[in-house]
């Protein structure tokens, strides 16, 4: 091409000069025709070169989830990255007691999880682990909001702000093993009991000389259920872990007559399996399950769990037994969302398909757990369910506290269980276990108290 225009120059230029030779020399005779150049060939201009359309960001997601749950979450993550193909969810499957501490180094290193499984939202909230989730929720329908129980909310609430949105409500209970209630000729209470009654239960469950025994206590200092265990205890007794001024409120009387009975379980009625301060729940669990183990006391959700590790176990479960009043903690299970997330709308996409009527429905089933959607407690698999009906009782007949309801508790917690296993061990009666971690506790909480986020706990 560059030619062509070449030789069209030099035409026209021999044709400019032979103009001005003309002008300067002989005339043309009269008519005759006057030469013109040879008129170029029209150019086409180049094709544009086909560029291949940018293929649109595909926001990557991780969600961190527990290794005790059901492949039914595998199903639904499958299900959405069908359904949204500008998105893709990848697993990390992590087990309960590990979940905190990753969170931590992830976030640290810059490597969290997008969207997590929390029971311990309120130490992530005030330790920068979990977004403030209020705006995306005020942009949702307002029934959207009220369909999820109030009692699923309060565990994820911190000074007026959100840092989770409920997947499961789970009160403090007894599970029993039925094999040992039939050997004791005794039937899993579903209404009110006492602390007698609880004492007799596990003395009739208990064989040493089979290895049976009535109550499995957990002691390990690095087990959450240690403390766990405690906290109804204290309630039934009247008291509560935070006070009015937001500081520890477990130094009580109230607190010590719940400590006391646990230490008498082990040490004065010998209900418990030898090495409590070494027991962690999935040893309670395993003694469950193989019929050694007449009684242990934790979140309803456990139910669900252990049937499906164990599908042989033939267990059931009770309220908690009163006191002073009929009271118990209430744990649950949130979804919650890494404020370091790159992709914050595509993880709200997420949670929002998660807890979505059908999904929940499945996932609820397929563990037996008890959902925070309040449709669905009031629909069939759920309002007919002898368990849910037994877990139902619980939550319309007993006070609930919020489990772990407290800023920075994994630090609290883990404080407290030191010195509750001095209790088991007997180095420390059980006021001076209290008082001990109530001095290290205060410190701490006091760096909260401008937040004024304590009313959970008010009378």
């Amino acid at each position: 091409m560059k030619k062509l225009r070449v030789v069209v120059h030099l035409l026209m230029l021999v044709a400019f000069v032979t103009g001005v030779v003309a002008c300067g020399g002989a005339e043309e005779p009269a008519g005759a025709p006057t030469e013109q150049p040879a008129a170029a060939p029209t150019e086409k201009p180049a094709a544009a070169p086909t560029e291949k359309p940018a293929e649109a960001e595909v926001a990557e997601i991780i969600f961190m989830r527990f290794a005790e749950g059901s492949d039914v979450e595998l199903e639904l993550v499958d299900e959405f990255n069908a359904a949204h193909p500008d998105i893709h969810v990848s697993v990390d499957t992590v087990p309960a007691e590990d979940m905190y501490g990753k969170l931590q180094l992830t976030t640290e290193a810059n490597a969290a999880p997008d969207v997590f499984l929390t029971y311990f939202t309120l130490g992530a909230a005030t330790n920068g682990l979990a977004m403030d989730l209020t705006p995306f929720i005020q942009g949702e329908d307002p029934a959207w909001l009220e369909n999820l129980s109030e009692n699923g909310w309060a565990f994820h609430e911190y000074a007026g702000a959100y840092y989770a949105v409920p997947w499961r409500v789970a009160p403090g209970m007894v599970i029993m093993n039925n094999v040992l209630l039939e050997k004791a000729g005794l039937k899993a209470p579903t209404g009110k009991w006492t602390w007698e009654e609880f004492v007799q239960y596990a003395q009739a469950m208990t064989n040493p000389a089979e290895e049976e025994y009535g109550f499995c206590l957990m002691g390990s200092a690095e087990d959450p259920g240690t403390d766990y265990q405690f906290y109804p205890f204290l309630f039934q007794a009247g008291g509560v872990m935070i006070n009015e001024e937001g500081l520890s409120g477990f130094n009580t009387k109230a607190g010590a007559e719940g400590l006391q009975l646990m230490v008498d379980l082990i040490n004065k009625y010998k209900v418990v399996p030898p090495g409590t301060t070494s027991a962690t729940a999935n040893a309670c669990i395993d003694l469950l399950a193989a019929n050694k183990v007449g009684m242990w006391t934790n979140a309803s959700l456990w139910l669900g769990i252990i049937r499906n590790v164990y599908p042989e176990a033939d267990i059931t479960i009770a309220p908690m037994p009163v006191h002073e009043r009929g009271a118990t903690l209430v744990g649950g299970t949130g979804i919650g969302m890494s404020p370091k997330t790159k992709y914050p709308d595509a993880a709200w996409e997420f949670i929002k398909f998660m807890v979505d009527d059908p999904q929940m429905r499945r996932w609820a089933l397929a563990l037996g757990f008890t959902p925070p959607n309040i449709t669905l407690l009031n629909s069939p698999g759920f309002a007919d369910n002898p368990d849910q009906a037994v877990v139902g009782y619980t939550i319309l007949n007993q006070k609930m506290y919020s489990l772990s309801h407290y800023p920075n508790n994994a630090e609290l917690e883990s404080i407290l269980r030191s010195y509750i296993q001095a209790a088991f061990l007997q180095d420390m009666t059980p006021e001076e276990a209290l008082a001990g971690a109530a001095a290290e506790w205060d410190p701490i909480l006091a760096e909260f108290q401008a937040d004024k986020w304590w009313g959970q706990w008010l009378p």
